[in-house]
Order: C-alpha cells, then structure tokens, then sequence
C-alpha cells in the first residue's frame, strides 16, 4: 500500500518538472546589452610652453596667495615699424592625444576633469588649470563621436614659469636653482557619465627662448 501512495505522487512531481521547462525557449539567445562609453587614449605629442615674457600667466606656486609678479611683457616694448612685435616667450603648455571610440554606441559628452604635472623622478604633483581643448574635426569636445572613430584632441592648459623650482613638489629648497633641461610630466583624465580614462605623456620640456 505505501508504494501505490508514493508511485502517484512522483509522475505528479514530473508532471510539474516539464511545465516549468516549457516556459523557457529552447535555443533561445540572450543578448547583452552594447558596450557604451569606452574609449582608449594615446600620447600622440606635447611641450610645456614658454613663460618668460610673460610670467605671471603660468601656474602661481601652491603656496602663493596672490597673483604673480606681472613681469616685462614683449607687447609692452617698443616695437621697430619694419620688425614683428608681440609675446614671443608667451605660450601656454599643450598635449595633443588620439581618442579611438571602441564602444558599440556613440560616445558623448566627454570632458577633461584633471591635469596633473609630476616630476619625472620623485613624487608629488601639481594641478593645473584647463584653458581649452580643440578636435581636429572642429566639433566641440562633447560632441558626438562614432563607434570606432577617431578624433585628435589638442588640450590647452597653464605651465610652470621660469621661477619654478623642486619646492613646489614638496621637495627641495625654496628658489634652488633648476638643472637645464628638466621635465615634466603630464597626466590628462577623460571623463564621459559612465567612463574615465587617463594618459600620461613622457618628460616633457618647456618651448626654446626666441630672442627679441
């Protein structure tokens, strides 16, 4: 008798089995959703610009309070009729990097939100300001970019003036003398609502004086 109870019970239980397997189709295909907002980053070329006639347009030091001495300006000199006039030490440092869509959907919305100048030895940074950033397309930087295209980005912001030495890092003597030649580098964050990514460049250098 107590088979005859259980041997019912059990084509109920598998009974029960197969309508749960029907409610899934056979075969069936889940698709994930595209990949969006991805984007790789490369160096492509850079220089810290040149500041010495104008230095009080470079980065103050992180302890200075207020604006930088405002120095000799180039503009400001008496200029020969026959002879070119003008800032000629006075350019802002720029990086120039290739952006490649890799995302299955446009990308949007893209930002700079940090550019940091490091020491190429040692530690520390220093944050700088962005002036501006300009694509070789002539869209602005938020503007939509195609799955796999690719866009270079020249990115504008405030270099180190000629006054810059290793205490601005924390390390150092105040006003102690910088070797010629020194460099630094460069690290540039991406941002997008739902990406980041950052480049960083090799040593880089300031602009050769121009005589005037």
């Amino acid at each position: 008798m107590r088979c005859k109870t259980l041997l019912p019970l059990l084509f109920v239980g598998l009974a029960h089995s197969h309508v749960g397997c029907d409610e899934i189709t056979a075969g069936e295909v889940i698709t994930p959703p595209p990949v969006t907002d991805v984007f790789e980053l490369t160096y492509v070329s850079g220089h810290l610009g040149s500041y010495h006639d104008c230095p009080s347009d470079a980065l103050s030091p992180p302890s200075a309070t207020g604006p930088q001495p405002a120095g000799a300006r180039a503009e400001d000199a008496d200029c020969a009729e026959d002879a070119p006039c003008g800032p000629f030490n006075c350019e802002h440092a720029e990086v120039t990097v290739s952006l490649k869509n890799t995302g299955e959907t446009a990308l949007v919305g893209l930002q700079v939100t940090g550019i940091l100048l490091r020491p190429e030895t040692g530690e520390g940074a220093l944050t700088s300001e962005l002036l501006g950033v300009t694509r070789d397309d002539g869209q602005p930087l938020d503007a939509a970019i195609a799955p796999g295209a690719e866009v270079a980005l020249i990115v504008e912001f405030k270099g180190v003036p000629p006054t810059f030495d290793d205490s601005w890092f924390g390390a150092g003597e105040p006003n102690a003398p910088v070797m010629h030649g020194s460099q630094l580098k460069v690290e540039l964050r991406f941002e997008t609502t739902d990406y980041d990514a950052t480049v960083s460049t090799p040593g880089l250098a300031t602009l050769p004086m121009v005589a005037t």
